[in-house]
């Protein structure tokens, strides 16, 4: 008798053990498609002419055409936009790293002298925009300073 009251108080542990486990998975399973759900929809909030086109040219997409990037653009520098625009001759891809994406743009003939770097953080959604005029250097910041790492200034 005792050995039957032993086996089934050991089998009702282990079937209560056994759906507690089978509920847990369950519950990290819906809560891990939540997170996969909720990571997909922010990146595409944040997507825009810049993330869509890693690789390609900023003339190759008309950066500077009509599009919410560069209305952002005109906003954050101002009075500095059509000049910007203007000296944008030569042009590197757009290259990134981490979610920071970056494209710059010299003056034909004298890129020492007027050196465009636009940077754009995805995740934050946030630009940034650097004017190098022979060495004296205008920030224009949408939120926050954009910090490059070394491998990206380098790209």
């Amino acid at each position: 008798m005792k050995r039957t009251i032993i086996g089934i108080t050991i089998l009702m542990v282990f079937l209560i053990f056994s759906c507690n486990r089978k509920n847990q998975e369950s519950k990290n399973e819906t809560e891990n498609n939540q997170i996969e759900q909720l990571e997909k929809s922010v990146s595409k909030i944040y997507e825009n002419i810049i993330s869509k086109n890693n690789g390609k040219y900023p003339s190759e997409i008309k950066l500077f055409g009509n599009n919410e990037i560069s209305d952002r653009l005109k906003e954050l520098t101002g009075a500095n936009y059509k000049e910007i625009v203007e000296k944008f001759n030569v042009e590197t891809p757009i290259v990134s790293e981490n979610s920071i994406y970056k494209l710059t743009g010299c003056l034909k003939h004298n890129c020492p002298a007027y050196m465009i770097t636009i940077l754009y953080d995805s995740i934050m959604d946030n630009l940034n925009v650097i004017v190098d005029r022979n060495g004296k250097i205008m920030e224009f910041k949408e939120k926050e300073k954009i910090h490059l790492t070394e491998t990206l200034k380098r790209k």
